[in-house]
């Protein structure tokens, strides 16, 4: 039997805990064996809360110092902050590391494994809204925005949310086989297995959060009315009554992208909503897009969400024809 601890404090967002320990729970209950030891620590015990109305029941850290451990995931949450503050608790999660096989973060997670200095100089990821701050914080860390987990050596980190159940499916996969992590999939009616390279669908359009408001949310209201049209610098510059040479710096400045860069994130975005909402066939929905051809619409989903059109409407299609699909 394997044990699996959890390592929780004050904040931490509920399903960054609940997603992975069900996916762990489930592979006792569906190998019919007790693969799995699970507990949920905390460094005093006792209820601890969530950014949820539901408080966590916890064991102390003190009753698991001298068990083998192996596999430690620390768990994220708005709470970190305070966290990374209480030497206690740092110094806990690096003992606990120290003598762990496997050593893992979910979303903001990554920040106290950080701290503890075992991420230094290693690949990691966190949820993309925290990547500007955690590369400030930690520069030593090889940070990739981009995927929704990764691994080196035996530090895991994943991105946040629902990429914990990615990687604790991974996890699974790699202790037990992949046949087990698969039903487990299919009973949680999740998509197995996201690879870890697989980009945080998010990411690419974090532009969009900002660009609702400012000086510029009239042309990107227009740019969505216009997707099929060509969408030059120049033609935005005209739109806005300023010179190409003035919109490209102000875009740049206050959206933090480059006008031909947003361009195509909205077109992605409107792909992205053709193939999971509607049957129509890729190479028309990469007209609809306004990407012209499906060779330019591949060439943009392999940039920016590292999979093709076809996978990506295999697994997130809502409609029965295409949700099932295989991938391609």
């Amino acid at each position: 039997m394997k044990t699996v601890l959890f390592y929780i404090y004050p904040g931490i967002k509920l399903l960054d805990l609940t997603g992975p320990l069900q996916v762990f729970a489930d592979a006792n209950r569906l190998s019919g064996e007790a693969l799995y030891d699970i507990a949920v620590i905390s460094s005093h015990g006792g209820t601890v809360t969530t950014d949820a109305p539901l408080t966590i029941a916890s064991e102390s850290t003190a009753r698991w110092f001298n068990q083998p451990v192996d596999t430690l995931i620390v768990v994220g949450g708005e709470g970190w902050r305070r966290a990374i503050t209480e030497s206690s608790v740092v110094a806990e999660i690096a003992l606990f590391a120290k003598h762990a096989q496997r050593v893992a973060s979910v979303c903001t997670g990554a920040f106290l494994l950080a701290e503890t200095g075992l991420l230094h100089g290693k690949l990691a990821v966190t949820h993309w809204s925290s990547c500007s701050e955690f590369a400030e914080r930690y520069p030593s860390v090889r940070l990739d925005p981009e995927p929704i987990f990764v691994h080196d050596d035996n530090l895991w980190t994943s991105a946040g949310v629902t990429s914990g159940l990615d990687m604790a499916l991974a996890m699974i996969e790699s202790d037990v086989s992949r046949s087990l992590a698969l039903k487990i999939a299919q009973q949680l009616v999740t998509y197995l297995v996201r690879p870890g390279t697989q980009a945080q669908f998010s990411r690419p359009l974090m532009a969009q959060c900002t660009a609702t408001e400012g000086s510029f949310a009239d042309l990107i209201r227009w740019v969505d009315t216009h997707l099929q049209e060509p969408l030059t610098v120049e033609k935005l510059a005209e739109h806005m009554h300023m010179s190409p040479r003035t919109l490209a710096r102000r875009f740049q400045s206050e959206l933090d992208e480059t006008p031909a860069r947003f361009v195509e994130l909205r077109r992605l975005a409107r792909a992205q909503t053709l193939l999971e909402t509607t049957v129509m066939p890729i190479k028309q929905a990469a007209f609809e897009a306004g990407f012209g051809d499906e060779a330019r619409l591949r060439r943009a989903f392999k940039r920016h969400l590292r999979v093709n059109p076809q996978t990506y409407r295999n697994r997130f299609s809502r409609n029965a024809d295409f949700a099932d699909g295989a991938d391609y």
